[in-house]
């Protein structure tokens, strides 16, 4: 009895793994060899500026003019004339001496003006909080301690979605441990293992040599969130928490540095 109870696991494994295999094959195929899906892109532009110029206009000097009073030549009779000597005027009073004018008083002293108060500075606009469109989880570590995916926004982020018992997750492996070693500092890699237990996942991680830290979806609750009906299944977050790229199947090591590419 237990014989039979143990072949017929074998053989649901069995049947489990070529499934994926072949699920991951047809994949490629349909999808021009990759399995990477890139969802969209943006871009911006910068407005440009110009300038004004002046002109200065010169006005022409004027010509001179005959001074008003000037002697003009006349007859000999007009020149002994003016050689006669002038009568004195009549004795008469006096005129009265002419009065100092008064003295002009002294303009008052401008007042200063008030010094300006200087303007407040200007406060710098508040930092706008991250609206991630991707769901959260919660997940655990080989310890038991929660962890949310919501830990690492603010950081690109590659999600992927595994199994110690699925051949295409373990082919695509060693891409990831590679682009781990290399941008770990930068690039948040969150492995989810949807193992029966987590110490399933652990001794494969650990028999391996693979040094990425592993999370264990015990509830099946991150899968549901992204619907992952399928593995391995791989997806890339920017660090506004946007969904930028997926993939269902294994990557290569082309695709997964294209797709961490796109977030970084």
């Amino acid at each position: 009895m237990k014989l039979k109870l143990l072949l017929s696991i074998l053989a649901f494994a069995v049947l489990i793994g070529g499934a994926s295999v072949a699920y991951s094959k047809l994949a490629e195929k349909s999808n021009g060899g990759s399995n990477l899906q890139i969802l969209g892109s943006g871009q911006g532009a910068s407005p440009s500026s110009g300038g004004e110029g002046s002109a200065v206009s010169v006005n022409p000097s004027g010509q001179s003019t005959p001074v008003q009073g000037a002697p003009q030549e006349g007859s000999v009779e007009e020149q002994s004339a003016a050689q006669t000597p002038a009568q004195d005027p009549p004795v008469g009073e006096n005129p009265p001496a002419e009065e100092n004018p008064p003295a002009e008083e002294n303009p008052p002293a401008e007042e200063n003006p008030p010094a300006e108060e200087n303007p407040p500075a200007e406060e710098d606009p508040p930092v706008q909080p991250i609206v991630p469109s991707v769901p959260d989880f919660t997940v655990y570590d080989v310890n038991g301690r929660a962890v949310k995916l919501s830990d690492y926004f603010g950081k690109p982020i590659v999600l992927n979605f595994f199994a110690s018992w699925c051949s295409p997750c373990r082919s695509e492996m060693p891409a990831f441990q590679a682009q781990y070693e290399a941008l770990s500092d930068e690039v948040a890699f969150v492995f989810v293992s949807v193992d029966n237990t987590v110490s399933d996942a652990k001794n494969f991680v650990d028999s391996q040599g693979y040094t990425f830290p592993i999370l264990h979806d015990a509830a099946g609750s991150a899968s549901a969130a992204y619907a992952v009906r399928s593995i391995p299944a791989t997806f890339f977050i920017d660090r506004n928490g946007t969904l930028v790229a997926q993939a269902v199947g294994a990557l290569s090591h082309a695709d997964l540095a294209t797709g961490i590419g796109l977030i970084k």
